[in-house]
């Protein structure tokens, strides 16, 4: 069941309802949150999501957009947990609360789950936050997830990550849309489809090369080659309300 403060800062992500097959998507208002937090001087709403080891790391933080941020993803990667048992008809017992569930991060800031969490089938997920939005993304398969407020900033980056080709793609196919626009699409895609791998194999932003773009409804389906690793991965991506943001799972339970 909901609480207050729940319906007030969690939103759904529903231009991927539709191509969501292993997994659920979850937003968090971080505006929103950050007042929550901030001006009414109250911390202590953590103690309604974190367990008793994400505590010590969230009251150790100092800079406010930080304190919101990781709160905001925290809360977002749980609520989309508890979101794809329930829908998968799962028995989720009293115990399994949102405090009850600890959220680690590897040495390079990957996501992941307590083994304790889920039953069998152990959960994954990913999380990302861009000014307003935190946002998260729980499969039963390795997953990834971007979102990215669209700025111009992004194009001092657009050597580091697009190739010749792909800008021919990109301005063929996607016409209605700006450079801005598609250079941050594209960004968020390769930024998702990163994080869907482990630390070993995580493959660099020119490596993956676009190779063909498809409609889906709301959705652009954009396929990245990556010849080290001889895939083909389709990435759902959508610009909504000045944001890019992009899912990628992989397509088969392991």
């Amino acid at each position: 069941m909901l609480t207050k403060m729940d319906e007030e800062v969690q939103k759904e992500l529903k231009i991927f309802d539709e191509v969501l097959i292993y997994g659920e998507t979850t937003a968090i208002d971080l505006e929103i949150l950050n007042k929550k937090i901030f001006e009414t001087k109250n911390k202590e709403i953590a103690n309604l999501y974190l367990s008793e080891e994400e505590k010590k790391i969230f009251y150790s933080f100092r800079n406010e957009k930080r304190i919101t941020e990781w709160l905001g993803g925290r809360i977002a990667a749980k609520k989309a947990v508890l979101k794809i048992l329930e829908k998968n008809s799962r028995q989720i017992d009293n115990s399994l609360q949102l405090e009850k569930i600890t959220i680690h991060t590897s040495k390079i800031g990957k996501p992941y789950l307590n083994e304790s969490t889920t039953e069998k089938k152990p959960l994954k997920i990913s999380i990302s936050h861009s000014e307003k939005w935190a946002v998260a993304f729980a499969s039963y398969t390795d997953c990834g997830i971007d979102i990215q407020k669209i700025n111009n900033k992004i194009e001092r980056l657009q050597n580091k990550f697009i190739k010749k080709n792909e800008v021919e793609i990109l301005s063929k196919e996607l016409q209605k849309y700006t450079w801005i626009e598609l250079l941050t699409l594209l960004w968020s895609a390769k930024e998702a489809e990163k994080k869907k791998h482990n630390e070993m194999q995580q493959p660099g932003f020119l490596e993956m090369e676009l190779t063909r773009i498809e409609k889906q409804n709301n959705l652009y389906i954009l396929t990245l080659s990556t010849k080290k690793y001889s895939s083909h991965s389709k990435i759902r991506a959508a610009i909504y309300e000045n944001y890019a943001c992009a899912i990628t799972w992989t397509d088969s339970l392991k």
